[in-house]
């Protein structure tokens, strides 16, 4: 199986499991950063990770990656891997970008969210 889509699969898993402290912000400014967002209209990195559970756990969202091409992250990850989220009353869909917590246990994966904003693609 290409290690891609093994991680991707890791990803998906750590999403449905939903487990208490599973899915955590990478630090605390990307949090902030994110709390401030006046195009996220109020929403919570909290909400933010609700929305992500139910969006692929509940409604059959999708888990996408690509080999990471950014020049820092090429150092820091293989892969990238993100879920576009359609929430009632943004105008474009929220992309919550996600990395594997290494190291990662394949039974209990848990995932970093590295960033949200809403989509400047399709």
């Amino acid at each position: 199986m290409d290690e891609g889509v093994k991680q991707c699969g890791l990803v998906h898993k750590a999403i449905c499991a939903a487990l208490t402290g599973s899915i955590i912000w990478v630090n605390e400014k990307t949090r902030r950063r994110v709390q401030s967002d006046a195009a996220l209209q109020g929403l919570t990195p909290e909400g933010i990770i609700d929305l992500l559970i139910s969006c692929v756990r509940d409604d059959g969202g999708q888990v996408k990656h690509k080999r990471e091409d950014r020049e820092y992250w090429k150092n820091v990850q293989d892969y990238v891997f993100w879920v576009l989220i359609p929430v009632q009353g943004l105008p474009r869909d929220l992309f919550v970008e996600l990395g594997l917590k290494e190291p990662c246990d394949e039974e209990y994966p848990e995932l970093w969210v590295l960033n949200a904003h809403l989509t400047t693609f399709g």
